[in-house]
This record gives C-alpha cells, structure tokens and sequence, in this order.
C-alpha cells in the first residue's frame, strides 16, 4: 500500500513539476495541458498492457523509473533554451508518456503479487487503488499551490527525488518480504 501512495504521489508531482517547467520553456502551458494530460493517461495504459502481457516485472519497472527521475535532473540543469512550441511538446509529452507508463504498471504488478499471495479475492485490489489515488489527490495541490511556488523547480525535484527514493526502499523491503 505504502508503495502505490507514493507512486500516485511521484506521478502526480512529477506531471504537475513537468507542467510549470513546461510553461517555462514552452510558454503556452494552456495550449498544451489537454496533450500533456492525455499522453499521462495513455502512458499508464500502456504501461498497464505491457504488465498484462508478461513484458515487464517490478525489476524492469525500478529501471524506468530511475530512468525517469534521471532525466528530469538533466532537464532542471539543463541550460533553458528557446525551444519552438512543437519541440517542447515532443520532449515534456515523452516526458509525460514515460512517468504514465511507469505508474500505469505498478497497479498491475501489485495485482498479480496479490494473486500469487491468495488475496486478489479480497479487499486488497481496492485498497491499492485507493493508495494511488490518496498518493496522487494530495499530492496535486501540494506541489501546484506551495511546493514549486514557494520552493522552486530546484527544491521540488528534490523532493520528487526523495519520494523516488522511498518507493525503491519500499519496493526492496517489499520484494524481500515476498522472498521470506
């Protein structure tokens, strides 16, 4: 549970610091929120399919998202550039695909633990959605309204990164558990 309200919670502060930085590049966030949020979505679909078929496993899952977090520290010391809008819309919409597709996966993932451990048949599936929405509805106004504004991208990617952290060290002690 501890794991999917964190994923919710780096999802949903990762699109939400894309979304400022992308209003710092691109300069036309409006234009381009329904594309951004759309390719969030259409990630953790994917994402989802692919755990559904066999393709990927919680090892490959802690890759993409050290990937991502990786990425997103280049970005923030990245030189800001003047980028044409369509530019920016490619790279924070891969962006965005990316951090869909890896939260997108873990419910799946959790689902199929839950299933070889006998508890699919009860409450647990509900309780694994409920972490990732609770992670996600706090974690949108957090960074909208104080994170970012009062701290900056700086300090708020930080924070992003110390929630990554806590969801590998939760995962690790997860995937240990399983083991003994």
């Amino acid at each position: 549970i501890a794991q999917t309200l964190f994923t919710g919670a780096l999802g949903m502060g990762s699109s939400i610091w894309l979304m400022y930085y992308f209003q710092v590049v691109g300069g036309q966030l409006y234009f381009a929120i329904g594309v951004l949020s759309g390719l969030f979505i259409t990630g953790s679909i994917y994402g989802a399919l692919l755990v559904s078929r066999g393709k990927i496993g919680f090892g490959i899952w802690r890759v993409l998202l050290l990937i991502f977090i990786s990425a997103m520290a280049v970005l923030n010391y990245s030189a800001v550039i003047d980028f044409p809008i369509w530019l920016a819309i490619v790279s924070f919409g891969a962006y965005h695909l990316l951090i869909g597709g890896v939260v997108g996966m873990l419910y799946p993932l959790l689902l199929y633990t839950a299933d070889e451990k006998g508890l699919l048949g009860t409450k647990a599936p509900a309780k694994i959605y409920s972490a990732d929405l609770i992670g996600s509805a706090l974690t949108a106004p957090l960074f909208g309204i104080l994170i970012i504004p009062v701290f900056g991208m700086t300090r708020a990617l930080v924070l992003i990164i110390a929630i990554y952290a806590l969801i590998m060290v939760v995962s690790l002690s997860f995937k240990n558990k399983l083991k003994g």
